[in-house]
């Protein structure tokens, strides 16, 4: 058993890959990442990534969330390098009427997935698929890979009339494709329990 001590009251922890556990500072105020290889002495401060990362487990690319200046945001998919986090493709978004979305990544870091924007991204190349979901679809969670080709996504298209609840759709989506098919609906008030971790 290994441990390490950093000098901050408590951790989030949002994952592991091949550079190690990654942990954020909890609590509102924003404050560096770090990244720990257990077995080693001291854990390595990255840099400020947000409130919030994306781990890859079978590569070594993380997800992150910046603003792009405007009224939107910037996803980011990088790798540990030498001085910090490098970038290998970010994704950007002006359209405010979107909440900011959940990054996902298949299992080798090679598509970053977007909800709310429903946006599959090619890391490598930059090449961008649109999800055929309903309009207004929204998720609570980020969507969970089955494999390099197939995420299933868990939402709702909220009421026209805000006092009518509506029922949770489970999707599977070829992000190759940008086909999506229902699996199951859930009746309005019921949810499906889902790990978003």
């Amino acid at each position: 058993m290994s441990s390490v001590r950093i000098p901050t009251p408590m951790l989030m922890p949002w994952g592991w890959n091949k550079e190690g556990i990654w942990l954020t500072p909890a609590g509102p105020e924003r404050k560096p990442a770090f990244v720990w290889q257990p077995g080693s002495q001291e854990a390595r401060t990255v840099a400020d990534l947000g409130n919030e990362i994306t781990v890859a487990r079978g590569a070594g690319t993380i997800g992150y969330l910046t603003s792009n200046g405007k009224a939107g945001y910037c996803a980011k998919a990088a790798t540990l390098a030498a001085n910090g986090p490098e970038v290998k493709r970010e994704y950007c978004s002006n359209d405010a009427s979107l909440p900011g979305p959940r990054i996902s990544f298949s299992p080798d870091g090679g598509t970053m997935l977007l909800t709310h924007a429903w946006v599959a991204i090619d890391v490598a190349g930059g090449n961008t698929t649109k999800l055929r979901l309903p309009a207004g679809f929204r998720a609570g969670y980020p969507a969970v890979f089955e494999n390099p080709t197939d995420a299933i996504v868990l939402g709702e298209v909220p009421a026209k009339d805000p006092t009518k609840a509506t029922g949770q759709t489970m999707y599977r989506c070829r992000v190759t494709t940008g086909e999506c098919k229902a699996l199951r609906t859930e009746k309005p008030g019921e949810l499906f329990a889902v790990p978003w971790r």
